[in-house]
């Protein structure tokens, strides 16, 4: 355990020393029943090429770090598109239970897939822990970053986060960036997720995060929103979002696309507070998604929601508009509904509506879903088929994605470039001038 390699306080994901067991351009693996426990560096660590590996019904626990982490070592941005021998592909990790993490490294994610593409993680359970409970992506190339497509996060049950610690920030149940063209993140139960300060999320899409399908969550218990969307093209559907301090976030407008963050319809909404929609630096009239036929409630004040722009640190909003003005004004969340919500026992975890409540939600195309997370009985683990290789890349979206984003991408590249000469011409002209100042003096 080496802790000069553990650097930050928090998003450290990137900082670590090698995992107790590490694959390296290892396939065709299975690591199951096993125990790791008491250990202080990240527990498993598949990396480089490893492939065709699933780590199915172990026991993580008491771990100094995260229990997994994977990646594969291959071109960021458009390079990131192509299948190469150090290609990390085809993991499979089920039915794991992970719990009491980060005890000596506080800021490290439970289950981390870096650069990992067309691989599940599925029915776990993760609990216990400082930071992020699951997270997809690199740090770095987000908007043309290919290295996760295709990955399939299913009805995983992620609970107790952040718990208030100061690395808990900037953190969700599951976290993500990258390009996710052919992400589904379906079916998990995600709750009692708590930052100290911002960023304490049901699902969190950082960076310029793109093409997500989230659908089918049960999320609650969260004191920031339940869903955290920033990038653009992503699907928020048909997920029941209960007593988080906001139902759905857009924290920035786009920087430099046109596209909307997200397309958010059919969910059912009741958050704590009297806001379902917020974000940190939009007016209401500026927020840049598309919402649609959502049921909606508030904890705090029954009906009377509204939508509103954060304000500073002190300051709880920045500017606040009534929900019926916003649609008014915006055109957004037609077909949307503010009626009374009830379930059975959800300080139990017992989300079945009333009849009233089913029947409002289905006529806005609500489709109840099966709240199933969390490992499975042994006879009941069938395998979860990996996706084709290469679906997302083959894709008519992927082309459009790259129509969108590579012109932007190369006029940075162009300015960088630029900036570069201008700054190899001041060395030189430094250089120089140093040069004269020396033979005056002699």
């Amino acid at each position: 355990m080496s802790p000069e390699k553990h650097v930050g306080s928090g998003n450290n994901y990137g900082t670590k020393d090698q995992g107790v067991v590490r694959l390296e351009g290892v396939s065709r693996s299975t690591i199951q029943n096993c125990e790791f426990s008491h250990l202080g560096e990240t527990a498993l660590e598949i990396i480089k090429g490893s492939r065709d590996i699933d780590v199915v019904g172990n026991e993580f626990f008491d771990l100094g770090c995260g229990a997994i982490i994977t990646y594969g070592h291959f071109g960021d941005r458009l390079e990131s598109a192509e299948i190469t021998l150090g290609t990390t592909m085809r993991l499979r990790i089920t039915d794991n239970r992970i719990r009491n993490g980060g005890r000596f490294f506080p800021g490290h994610t439970a289950v981390n897939l870096g650069k990992t593409r067309n691989s599940v993680v599925a029915f776990n359970e993760v609990s216990d822990f400082f930071f992020s409970g699951i997270r997809l992506g690199s740090k770095i190339g987000r908007d043309l970053d290919f290295t996760i497509v295709d990955t399939q996060v299913l009805n995983n049950h992620v609970h107790n986060l952040g718990q208030g610690h100061w690395t808990g920030n900037d953190m969700a149940a599951v976290y993500v960036s990258g390009v996710g063209l052919g992400v589904e993140i379906a079916g998990n139960i995600l709750h009692d997720i708590n930052c100290t300060i911002y960023g304490g999320s049901g699902v969190y899409l950082d960076g310029d995060a793109s093409h997500f399908q989230i659908r089918n969550n049960l999320i609650y218990n969260t004191n920031y929103e339940g869903l955290h969307l920033k990038g653009f093209n992503n699907l928020a559907e048909n997920n029941i979002v209960y007593n988080c301090k906001s139902a759905f976030g857009q924290p920035f407008p786009p920087k430099r696309f046109e596209q909307p963050v997200a397309l958010v319809k059919n969910n059912i909404f009741v958050p704590s507070s009297s806001v379902v929609y917020i974000s940190k630096f939009s007016d209401p009239i500026d927020f840049n998604f598309r919402s649609e036929r959502n049921l909606i409630w508030s904890l705090e004040t029954g009906s009377e929601v509204n939508v509103a722009r954060k304000g500073d640190y002190g300051v709880k909003y920045a500017s606040t508009m009534g929900f019926d003005e916003w649609r008014e004004k915006t055109g957004l969340d037609q077909g949307s509904v503010i009626a009374p919500v009830k379930f059975q026992g959800p300080e139990k975890g017992d989300f079945q509506m009333d009849k009233v409540t089913l029947d409002q939600a289905k006529a806005l195309g609500f489709v109840p879903f099966e709240i199933n997370a969390g490992p499975r009985p042994v006879g009941k683990r069938t395998l979860i088929a990996f996706k084709p290789d290469n679906e997302a890349i083959d894709s008519a979206a992927f082309k459009q994605h790259v129509e969108i984003v590579l012109p932007e991408w190369e006029k940075q590249m162009a300015e960088k470039e630029l900036l570069r000469n201008d700054e190899e011409l001041a060395r030189r002209k430094r250089e120089e001038d140093a040069k004269a100042q020396l033979n005056h003096v002699q």
